[in-house]
């Protein structure tokens, strides 16, 4: 409600805004645990081998920490869109699902508010499968999560 008053009920703006720092968290947090997940022996084997920091963290650091972020970014692209909703739920653009869920809500058309509901659930579950599935991609094309030999 704080952006869509700073910004226009009518921008896309605030609700852009909310799901970015909604979706900014998971990530981030993911991302640094996996940056974290490197054994201390394997960076020993790399610096004994005179890799340079460029060559440790392409081939040991980030395989090691990619399932990490696919994670976050699968976590997150829900969460971005239960944060637009709920958002737009609580005063935004006028064709946003959120905003037609409260105004059927109000208007005591149940069946349609809980109709739109389940689109934005459908929304939240298509992008949590695609995310999904380019994990799966990804992963296996790059071979993620296997330290080098």
């Amino acid at each position: 409600p704080i952006l869509n008053t700073m910004f226009g009920a009518s921008s896309q703006f605030g609700r852009q805004a909310v799901a970015a720092i909604a979706a900014f968290v998971p990530v981030f947090v993911n991302t640094l645990r996996g940056l974290r997940q490197t054994r201390p022996v394997q960076r020993d084997l790399f610096r004994a081998t005179a890799a340079t920091g460029g060559q440790t963290f392409r081939l040991l650091t980030l395989p090691v920490a990619l399932p990490y972020l696919l994670t976050g970014i699968r976590v997150a692209a829900s969460l971005a869109v239960i944060s637009a909703l709920v958002a737009e739920y609580f005063g935004g653009p006028a064709d946003g699902i959120g905003t037609a869920i409260a105004t059927y809500a109000k208007s005591g058309r149940a069946a349609l508010a809980w109709a739109f509901v389940g689109g934005g659930i459908v929304i939240g579950l298509v992008f949590f499968l695609v995310t999904s599935l380019l994990e799966r991609v990804v992963s296996r094309r790059l071979g993620a999560g296997r330290p080098p030999a």
